[in-house]
């Protein structure tokens, strides 16, 4: 079964939206053109990769020693490139951070610099669009709770992320599969809150889980484990 190492939750989509586009941007640079310090050998690597024996590791120290500073053998550095865990972490972290001076400096609050005509006319546009699709989701809503309810039971269905208060003003919660991994992250801003996720059989690869010829990538919401009294 796929497993995400995390899960990553903004109050506000257009921040998630944008913290999504530079995690895009920070792959492809890595993929492309690797930061050097990524692919050098520094204490930290020879730290690692030392061997237990004291013997190995007299040769060992006696083959790297001298070579602080320079490039990784290939494979090393493929190895090093590869490593989705520390790379991912250490990306949403980068982007967090980032995102923390921007959303100081204004992003995201509704309020911009001056507009052209035709960047005021796109954004009516955008908005007469999302109030459109806001009173779908409103009318397919209601009738759901029509479905349900009889003369004993009336239904209401209610977005409870809204009443997180990790995601409140600038929150932003991340979800771990393993909490460990947070280690990862050489910055953590003040504003997220962590937790465990919850793991369940629907977050699945595509392909493995076809639904009406519909491939899914996670069905149901990714959300905290409850911890059990």
């Amino acid at each position: 079964m796929w497993v995400p190492y995390y899960s990553v939750h903004f109050a506000d989509t257009k921040i998630g939206l944008r913290a999504y586009h530079l995690l895009r941007e920070f792959s492809m640079q890595r993929q492309l053109s690797p930061p050097r310090e990524m692919i050098t050998i520094s204490d930290r690597y020879l730290d690692q990769k030392r061997p237990r024996d004291p013997e190995q590791a007299k040769e060992f120290d006696e083959k790297y020693q001298s070579k602080i500073g320079w490039l990784m053998e290939k494979k090393d550095r493929a190895r090093a490139v590869m490593d989705q865990k520390a790379t991912s972490v250490a990306d949403i972290a980068a982007v967090l951070a980032i995102q923390e001076e921007e959303v100081r400096n204004g992003f995201a609050d509704g309020k911009r610099g001056y507009l052209t005509r035709s960047a005021r006319r796109r954004r009516r546009e955008a908005r007469k669009k999302e109030e459109q699709y806001a009173n779908e989701v409103a009318e397919r809503v209601a009738g759901f709770e029509e479905t349900l309810s009889n003369n004993v039971v009336d239904y209401r269905v209610e977005d409870t992320s809204q009443n997180d208060p990790a995601l409140q003003g600038e929150g932003v919660k991340v979800l771990w599969t393993d909490v460990h991994d947070a280690r990862f992250a050489e910055t953590k801003p003040e504003r997220v809150r962590h937790g465990e996720l919850d793991l369940t059989r629907d977050h699945v690869m595509p392909g493995q889980k076809p639904i009406y010829d519909v491939e899914v990538l996670a069905d149901d919401a990714f959300k905290e484990k409850v911890k059990q009294a």
